[in-house]
């Protein structure tokens, strides 16, 4: 079995989360451009630097990260240009992160 976790972003329990099957740590920003299936101020208040830091430690310790953006309506921004760029900004960053996977 194969098992996916949410991230806390506490790297000190990430070799155990391996230990238990665990393959991949799923999470994202508190704010980006698409959001994510739980509010913003609900989130856990994480800046760019420090997310890339944890991936970085999510593939240390030989496990997958994978970007959630997931928003359940994006309000027509989706079709702007501006969002078009914000959003192809935002990928080319994940990219650079080797996420492995966006849902």
């Amino acid at each position: 079995m194969r098992l996916s976790a949410p991230a806390n972003y506490d790297s000190a329990i990430l070799p155990e989360l391996k230990a238990n099957s665990v393959y991949e740590i799923y999470g994202r920003l508190n704010h980006d451009v698409v959001g994510g299936g739980r509010p913003n101020y609900m989130a856990t208040p994480l800046h760019k630097r420090a997310l890339a830091a944890y991936i970085d430690q999510v593939h240390a310790n030989g496990m997958e990260f994978n970007y959630l953006l997931n928003s359940a309506c994006l309000g027509n921004r989706e079709w702007t240009k501006g969002f078009h760029r914000q959003f192809d900004s935002l990928l080319e960053w994940l990219d650079s992160l080797k996420v492995e996977t966006i849902t």
